[in-house]
């Protein structure tokens, strides 16, 4: 008797789809990775306030030509800055899932 293919990445769907929505990285390889982003941004939020131009890749915003732009590159490192956090918070079991939180927000992603 021949054993039955198992269909991969639940294309066939039923029971024996292999991919579960359990599959996923680990909290602690989670934590680490934003953790070292997290780190790098706040390096770079320091840098910008000490000599007050932001930068990315394609714009170069300084506080005093452009505070809207200067402000919007700052905030966005915050972001990643406190996500960072937050990812870390969650593999050391004191705050709940950053990245399954979004997903309330978005109106067009299944519950």
């Amino acid at each position: 008797m021949r054993a039955r293919k198992r269909p991969i990445n639940g294309s066939g769907g039923g029971s024996d789809a292999i991919a579960t929505p359990e599959c996923g990285m680990p909290p602690a390889f989670n934590a680490v990775i934003f953790g070292l982003l997290a780190v790098v941004a706040a390096w770079s939020i320091l840098h910008d306030l000490q000599s007050g131009v932001a930068q990315d890749d394609l714009y170069r915003f300084s506080s005093d030509a452009n505070p809207i732009g200067y402000l919007a590159i700052i905030g966005g490192k915050l972001f990643v800055v406190g996500f960072g956090i937050a990812t870390i918070f969650y593999a050391c079991g004191l705050a709940g899932d950053p990245l399954k939180a979004p997903r309330g927000l978005c109106l067009w992603c299944p519950p």
